[in-house]
């Protein structure tokens, strides 16, 4: 190996980048990781979502015990994360309310409502599975708050 291969210059462009493998930023920009919320989101309501979220969706593979485990721990994370954020936006201009969030939550709960209904016997009550009231229930609670994340007035400008 001679020393121009070992060391390849500066200048030399790099390998492309596998699928798996974070890209170089172009010129000019700053190389910004994935993200679950806008950037200024509070880290427990992060976690939180995170947590409720794989609590519904791997219902199947954790079974029920360890899917309620998970959402109930991240329903405290939430019911609190989300006040303190929209107090933060609201008083200190602080970026990040998951809006987006809790608003794709309460279109796919109410969308996915009627698609998980069921009979236990033809002539039965029907039932709902718990996945679409588990989803619902937080984008309603983000959607709540969200009208007292508004900036005020005098700190629109600002």
């Amino acid at each position: 190996m001679t020393e121009s291969t070992a060391n390849p210059s500066p200048a030399s462009p790099s390998p492309p980048a596998r699928w798996w493998q974070r890209r170089p930023p172009a010129d000019g920009q700053e190389s910004v990781p994935f993200t679950f919320t806008d950037g200024g989101c509070r880290t427990e309501v992060r976690i939180g979502l995170l947590l409720m979220l794989a609590a519904v969706f791997l219902w199947l593979w954790l079974g029920p015990t360890m899917s309620a485990r998970l959402y109930l721990l991240g329903c405290p994370l939430l019911i609190v994360g989300i006040p303190l954020q929209a107090w933060q936006s609201r008083t200190a201009s602080r970026p990040g309310y998951p809006l987006k969030i809790g608003i794709i939550l309460t279109v796919g709960g109410l969308l996915m409502w009627p698609d998980v209904l069921y009979r236990e016997t033809v002539d039965g009550a029907l039932g709902v599975q718990p996945m679409a009231p588990l989803l619902l229930l937080p984008g309603l609670w983000i959607l709540a708050w969200a009208w007292f994340a508004r900036p005020r007035p005098d700190q629109e400008g600002a």
